[in-house]
């Protein structure tokens, strides 16, 4: 397993789902700068408006430009020009993985969602709306990222289950608060006839603790340490995914630490499924 190329491949985020409606966004146009526009995007903690050549609704949009650049301009009684060079253009395609997403917000915290139509034989360009970094905290990407993370705590409890370790080796890995929960979980449902094995009651930082002990090597890591390295901020993740009012995203450095982390899930669950009996891949 050690040598082979295993591809990683994000899932897809339909951005429709998280975004601000074009309708709905504060819009800047083309010449003199609007005090009460930029106040608002203060009050707001927007860091980032769209900007149209007009205020009529199939005006051309032009890019993004930044609540700095537009103060600045304010200060200096300027206005903003078609060619002003803070105006940038920043897109994402409204269907795209969700690393891609996660990497162009990490670039500009606010992006224009665009979208090609094909009309009559001809590509035309429309604009769903903006999608910003705090947009990545909505339900929709967290559905997404449990799935990635509920997979990977599956394919570890079969992988682990494959290879016969005795239980108590395996569970003697863990606290005593975890050890006393596992084997009363298992021990109460096979009273109820239903035995389904001791890692049924282990949580994933629990099978990533037994993964790094026993399986490193075999899922192709150098050491222990290695694999904890890359798997410790998983259960975290996990944490926060669950408990909805936490934020997984705060600023632009979290959205490339969350798609490290979201990488190294995916790269492990397929390394581990790799090493899978062909019977029991999921």
């Amino acid at each position: 397993m050690e040598n082979e190329t295993i591809h990683v491949s994000f899932p897809v985020i339909d951005l429709e789902e998280i975004l601000v409606p074009w309708e709905n966004c504060l819009r800047i146009t083309i010449g003199p700068i609007s005090e009460v526009l930029v106040k608002k995007m203060i009050e707001k903690r927007y860091d980032y408006a769209p900007v149209s050549l007009s205020d009529a609704s199939n005006s051309p949009i032009l890019g993004l430009v930044s609540r700095q650049r537009l103060e600045s301009l304010l200060k200096e009684n300027k206005e903003l020009t078609r060619e002003d060079k803070g105006i940038i253009l920043a897109e994402v395609p409204v269907m795209t993985n969700l690393d891609y997403v996660l990497e162009r917000l990490a670039e500009v915290p606010t992006r224009i969602v665009s979208h090609d139509i094909e009309a009559e034989g001809h590509s035309l360009y429309g604009v769903y709306g903006i999608v910003n970094k705090s947009d990545l905290n909505k339900p929709p990407v967290r559905k997404i990222i449990y799935e990635i993370l509920a997979k990977l705590e599956i394919t570890l409890a079969e992988y682990i289950n494959s290879k016969n370790i005795d239980t108590f080796s395996l569970i003697e890995l863990l606290n005593e608060d975890s050890q006393a929960r596992i084997l009363g979980y298992w021990e109460l449902a096979r009273r109820k006839n239903v035995d389904t094995g001791p890692l049924t009651g282990a949580m994933l930082s629990e099978l990533l603790r037994i993964a790094a002990k026993y399986l490193y090597a075999e899922l192709g890591f150098k050491s222990k340490n290695e694999l904890e390295k890359i798997t410790g901020c998983l259960p975290e993740i996990r944490n926060q995914v669950m408990h909805p009012v936490r934020p997984l995203i705060t600023d632009e450095k979290s959205c490339l630490r969350l798609k490290e982390a979201l990488y190294n899930a995916i790269l492990i669950t397929k390394k581990v499924q790799a090493g899978l009996p062909r019977q029991d891949r999921t």
